[in-house]
């Protein structure tokens, strides 16, 4: 219950701290920030990049999930709008019931100039599954 709600209250000051545009590099956000699945079923987010003035015609790479998790695949891919991707997280059948943390980072050059984004992801359903956490 404590993990639970440190995470719901990080990711609530990681949601304040980056509302604004940034003022060099640029940030990521993501629509929803704590997703919750069903085990054998997906969920998906969009997730943005907000640039500043100067990183205007950088070309970014699409960001990438930080960790594998046994039981879950992560796909993020391009919506056709500049700057926003879409994050599909699918928990396999046996998928244990858990909340789990990842990352949403940036990879190449530019990493260090797109600070990384925490999200989380409830999975309900197999409770005869270990969870293997890392």
């Amino acid at each position: 219950m404590k993990a639970t709600i440190f995470t719901f209250l990080l990711l609530m000051l990681g949601t304040i701290a980056f509302a604004q545009a940034p003022k060099d590099g640029a940030i990521m956000s993501a629509d929803d920030y704590a997703l919750s699945v069903n085990a054998g079923r997906s969920v998906s987010t969009t997730v943005r990049i907000e640039r500043s003035k100067r990183f205007s015609k950088v070309k970014f790479q699409t960001p990438v999930v930080s960790k594998s998790i046994d039981g879950l695949s992560f796909a993020i891919t391009e919506t056709g709008t500049a700057d926003e991707f879409t994050l599909t997280v699918k928990a396999d059948a046996n998928a244990a019931s858990d909340t789990y943390n990842f990352l949403v980072e940036m990879p190449g050059k530019w990493s260090s100039k797109v600070p990384s984004i925490l999200m989380s992801l409830q999975v309900e359903g197999n409770t005869g599954a270990v969870s293997s956490k890392n």
